[in-house]
Protein backbone atom coordinates (compact mmCIF):
# COMPACT_ATOMS: atom_id res chain seq x y z
CA UNK A 1 0.00 0.00 0.00
CA UNK A 2 2.98 2.46 1.03
CA UNK A 3 4.62 1.93 -2.47
CA UNK A 4 1.08 2.59 -4.38
CA UNK A 5 0.90 6.06 -2.42
CA UNK A 6 4.26 7.26 -3.05
CA UNK A 7 3.96 6.17 -6.80
CA UNK A 8 0.05 8.01 -6.68
CA UNK A 9 2.26 11.27 -5.38
CA UNK A 10 5.10 11.45 -8.03
CA UNK A 11 2.60 12.90 -10.88
CA UNK A 12 1.49 15.41 -8.71
CA UNK A 13 5.00 16.89 -8.12
CA UNK A 14 5.76 16.40 -11.55
CA UNK A 15 2.85 18.29 -12.22
CA UNK A 16 4.09 21.61 -10.18
CA UNK A 17 7.46 21.84 -11.27
CA UNK A 18 5.56 21.98 -15.10
CA UNK A 19 3.94 24.84 -13.79
CA UNK A 20 7.25 27.34 -13.20
CA UNK A 21 6.26 29.64 -16.17
CA UNK A 22 8.96 32.00 -18.12
CA UNK A 23 7.33 35.25 -18.54
CA UNK A 24 7.93 38.12 -20.94
CA UNK A 25 6.32 41.98 -22.37
CA UNK A 26 7.26 42.35 -26.18
CA UNK A 27 7.67 46.29 -26.65
CA UNK A 28 8.63 48.41 -29.45
CA UNK A 29 12.23 49.53 -29.42
CA UNK A 30 11.42 52.99 -30.31
CA UNK A 31 8.65 53.81 -27.92
CA UNK A 32 8.03 51.09 -25.56
CA UNK A 33 5.05 50.88 -26.81
CA UNK A 34 3.60 46.84 -26.60
CA UNK A 35 3.26 44.85 -29.06
CA UNK A 36 0.15 42.99 -29.03
CA UNK A 37 -0.25 39.37 -30.56
CA UNK A 38 2.75 38.83 -31.66
CA UNK A 39 3.95 35.07 -32.20
CA UNK A 40 6.48 34.00 -29.89
CA UNK A 41 7.92 30.23 -30.45
CA UNK A 42 10.05 27.87 -28.91
CA UNK A 43 12.91 26.95 -30.58
CA UNK A 44 13.71 23.15 -29.38
CA UNK A 45 9.89 22.43 -29.84
CA UNK A 46 6.91 23.16 -32.61
CA UNK A 47 5.45 25.15 -29.30
CA UNK A 48 4.40 28.52 -29.52
CA UNK A 49 1.85 31.62 -27.92
CA UNK A 50 0.90 35.18 -28.90
CA UNK A 51 1.73 38.13 -26.79
CA UNK A 52 -2.08 39.00 -25.07
CA UNK A 53 -2.93 42.85 -26.05
CA UNK A 54 -0.57 44.27 -23.75
CA UNK A 55 2.31 42.34 -25.20
CA UNK A 56 3.01 39.80 -22.63
CA UNK A 57 3.23 36.36 -22.90
CA UNK A 58 4.20 32.70 -20.69
CA UNK A 59 5.53 29.72 -21.63
CA UNK A 60 6.76 26.51 -19.78
CA UNK A 61 10.24 27.37 -18.34
CA UNK A 62 13.48 26.09 -20.76
CA UNK A 63 17.10 25.63 -19.59
CA UNK A 64 18.94 28.88 -20.27
CA UNK A 65 20.28 27.62 -23.33
CA UNK A 66 17.10 27.32 -25.00
CA UNK A 67 15.22 30.50 -26.32
CA UNK A 68 11.92 32.09 -28.15
CA UNK A 69 12.08 33.15 -31.36
CA UNK A 70 9.68 36.62 -31.47
CA UNK A 71 8.20 37.92 -34.52
CA UNK A 72 5.73 40.56 -35.33
CA UNK A 73 4.05 41.35 -38.70
CA UNK A 74 6.43 44.91 -39.79
CA UNK A 75 9.64 43.75 -37.74
CA UNK A 76 12.51 41.96 -38.16
CA UNK A 77 11.75 38.73 -35.91
CA UNK A 78 14.20 38.96 -32.42
CA UNK A 79 15.75 35.51 -31.44
CA UNK A 80 16.46 35.18 -27.66
CA UNK A 81 17.32 32.64 -24.65
CA UNK A 82 15.50 32.00 -21.76
CA UNK A 83 18.51 32.99 -20.01
CA UNK A 84 18.37 36.80 -21.18
CA UNK A 85 14.66 36.56 -20.92
CA UNK A 86 15.15 35.85 -17.19
CA UNK A 87 17.66 38.12 -16.98
CA UNK A 88 15.54 41.18 -18.70
CA UNK A 89 11.63 40.27 -19.20
CA UNK A 90 11.02 43.17 -21.63
CA UNK A 91 12.41 42.79 -25.08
Amino acid sequence: MRALLVLLMLPVGWAAIAQELLRGRVVDANDGSPLPYATVLVHSTDRGTITNSEGEFAVPSLPDDDGLRISFVGYRALNVTAAMLAADPVV
